[in-house]
């Protein structure tokens, strides 16, 4: 004989019910800081060193802020990532990178994202980074730059120009091929 669905089990009464855990945004971003991004990012790396052809160690260094009246910028911003290459022939120069570097903003940032350049001329390379990283206003960042490099050593050039109240700025970072 069927008597409907099976009742919901209820604790006994009296039973003191534990509070649900709610996370606030900037307990989430700081789990994400502090927590995942470093796995993602280790993981990432682990991936990049074992099955990439080409692996570039980057050292974040110096940026120039083009309103310097707006705030005091940090422009000596030290960092650690890496870029590794797509391998992807439909897209030349195509590369992934993921780091941390202290921010103008003198705010911790992780980054994860793409380096895609893909007009050359001899030495150089043009086109531009998607990125997502912590410590700014926009967690999204899309940014025209170059690059120059030989077969070991390279620069990575960000020009970011003045956009409304956004302070534009070239950022410049060392490359050291590592594979």
């Amino acid at each position: 004989m069927y008597h409907g669905p099976p009742k919901p089990l209820a604790p006994p009464p009296g039973t003191v019910l534990p509070e649900p855990i709610v996370m606030s945004q900037s307990s989430l971003t700081h789990t994400f800081t502090r927590t995942l991004a470093p796995l993602a990012l280790a993981a990432g790396c682990t991936f990049s060193l074992t099955v990439q052809a080409e692996t570039w160690l980057v050292i974040s260094g110096a940026s120039h802020h083009f309103r310097q009246e707006e705030r005091d910028w940090r422009e000596v911003n030290p960092g650690l990532g890496l870029e590794w290459s797509a391998n992807r022939p439909d897209w030349k120069n195509l590369y992934y990178v993921a780091g941390y570097f202290k921010n103008s903003y003198d705010k911790h940032a992780l980054h994860a994202g793409v380096r895609w350049m893909p007009w050359e001329w001899k030495a150089f390379r043009f086109g531009g980074y998607g990125l997502l990283s912590t410590g700014y206003p926009s967690a999204v960042l899309l940014l025209p730059g170059f690059s120059v490099e030989t077969r070991h050593v390279g620069i990575n050039v960000v020009l970011a120009p003045n956009i409304g109240d956004y302070s534009g700025y070239v950022g410049v970072q060392a490359r050291i091929r590592v594979d």
